[in-house]
């Protein structure tokens, strides 16, 4: 095992430095592309840095959405973006593509926000964000609002009523709540000309894929103009049992259109109409006809995958229920907490150089400050970093994981200082400390392992760091002492 004295130095060498990466403290100044659909999805996606519009350099969002107003419906746009291919390392990227009109206005299917400082994404209650203030009637507007933002990967937000409106507070853009919150979602499939089911018939829908048929695939869809790759999507509903059967009568009489192999196609098909668009429709194959149907597919086809996942997830929200509300008020709201990041980080920089001062005032070597100081920012790299890497929202329960996990960099460096200063530092005392120390760790991952079920923001910080110096930084620390006492 004595090749284990160079590699975990060297483990930690790297992972601070990869850890450097994740964090990414230092971005162009640029504005970001936060949210992309078609037409801009065929090259174009989250996270592309916009650089120029139609040949105007774009230093600010206001810049970007000056530019972009001057577009007119089926105007060539060219758009340049940076695009980072490893950190710190970008290269341009050039799209032309016709500007589309929806809703009566210009659609460049682009979204974009100001860059970030880091890579770390802190919650709105430290960084600001949106508050959208919506009317409506409807008893249960919180819990579908909740359900649509959560099925649409929006994470952090809060919902809640003030002055008999809903207010929503988030570090989302508003382009993409708006549109959640605004679509009544009243689901109607049509057979025809008749009705097979609505919203009220829905008992459960498939949102995870799990034990329910949930796809997304890629598809050549062969025209007379050529070939061009679609995606498929759709996922599985669950209906009543009136819903159900209402299927026999409105497909006995339907004939077969074509056939491939050994499985045919009726003449009609299942239309998905939201709010009474056409947005997606599923084939009916010949085995099913006048059989009740209780678990339809409600399908559809996008341009990308983006625009596919998109659109699969939209009509997972809105299946969750009908909404009747109108925003009335949106406006961007300050850090709820300004100075917690400050604060945090100061803590746990604090209790690493206290911790340092504390092993150098017992054991009067330098040397054992300099390695307590050097391991436990190691460690707070690393818990940062790895953070950043899952891409998880650093909330104020996360700022205190992260005191926490300082707290456990001062806990293992006290005890073994402690022990060597009482008991020395001979090498059989160095393996029981090593091993009792061990135990202790153990049992507190073991206990932070089932409080990450339930207070996971809390949690995570202070498991990683845990982790780290179990497998790390207590045998490095333990190490160098062994060498300083020599």
């Amino acid at each position: 095992m004595g090749y284990l004295r160079y590699l975990r130095p060297a483990l930690i060498a790297i992972l601070v430095l990869w850890a450097f990466f994740l964090i990414h403290p230092f971005t162009k100044e640029a504005v970001v592309i936060k949210d992309v659909e078609y037409p801009a999805s065929l090259v174009l996606r989250q996270g592309d840095l916009v650089n120029y519009l139609n040949g105007n350099l774009i230093t600010s969002v206001d810049e970007f959405y000056d530019v972009s107003s001057e577009i007119k419906p089926n105007d060539t746009v060219e758009i340049i973006v940076l695009r980072e291919t490893f950190p710190y390392n970008y290269r341009s990227v050039t799209h032309l593509f016709i500007a589309e009109e929806k809703d009566n206005k210009t659609n460049l299917g682009i979204i974009v926000d100001k860059t970030r400082f880091s890579n770390l994404r802190f919650s709105y209650s430290l960084s600001g964000g949106n508050k959208i203030v919506v009317q409506t009637n409807q008893s249960n507007a919180v819990d579908i609002i909740k359900k649509r933002l959560t099925i649409n990967k929006i994470h952090d937000f809060s919902v809640y009523k003030e002055n008999g409106n809903v207010v929503i507070l988030t570090s989302e853009v508003k382009e993409k709540i708006i549109p959640l919150i605004e679509t009544k979602g009243e689901l109607v499939a049509k057979i025809g000309n008749e009705t097979f089911f609505t919203t009220d018939d829905i008992e459960d829908y498939c949102v995870s894929g799990v034990n329910c048929v949930m796809h997304l695939y890629p598809y050549a869809n062969r025209t007379a103009e050529g070939t061009e790759v679609v995606w498929n999507y759709g996922f599985q509903l669950s209906l009543n049992k009136e819903a159900g059967e209402r299927f026999v009568d409105l497909t006995k009489n339907l004939s077969i259109k074509s056939c491939h192999l050994d499985r045919c196609l009726l003449n009609a098909t299942i239309d998905y109409y939201i709010d009474g668009k056409l947005i997606g429709k599923e084939e009916i194959y010949a085995e099913s006809k006048a059989l009740p149907y209780y678990k339809p597919i409600f399908s559809g086809q996008a341009p990308t995958r983006t625009d596919a996942e998109k659109r699969l997830r939209f009509a997972q929200s809105i299946v969750a229920g009908k909404l009747n509300a109108k925003v009335v008020e949106v406006s961007e709201i300050e850090p709820l907490h300004p100075n917690a990041v400050k604060l945090s980080f100061s803590i746990w920089a604090f209790i690493i150089i206290f911790s340092s001062a504390l092993a150098f005032f017992l054991l009067k070597k330098s040397k054992v400050f300099i390695a307590s100081l050097a391991l436990g920012f190691s460690e707070m790299a690393i818990v940062v970093g790895t953070i950043s890497g899952f891409n998880a929202i650093v909330s104020l329960q996360t700022l205190i994981g992260f005191i926490l996990a300082g707290v456990a960099t001062f806990a293992y460096q006290f005890y073994i200082v402690r022990r060597v200063k009482k008991e020395g530092a001979m090498k059989s005392k160095l393996i029981e400390i090593s091993k009792k120390l061990n135990v202790y760790l153990l049992i507190s991952i073991a206990i932070f392992g089932v409080l990450v079920f339930i207070l996971p923001r809390i949690s995570g910080p202070v498991l990683i760091g845990l982790a780290t110096i179990l497998v790390l930084t207590k045998n490095m620390f333990i190490r160098i002492i062994e060498k300083i006492s020599l």
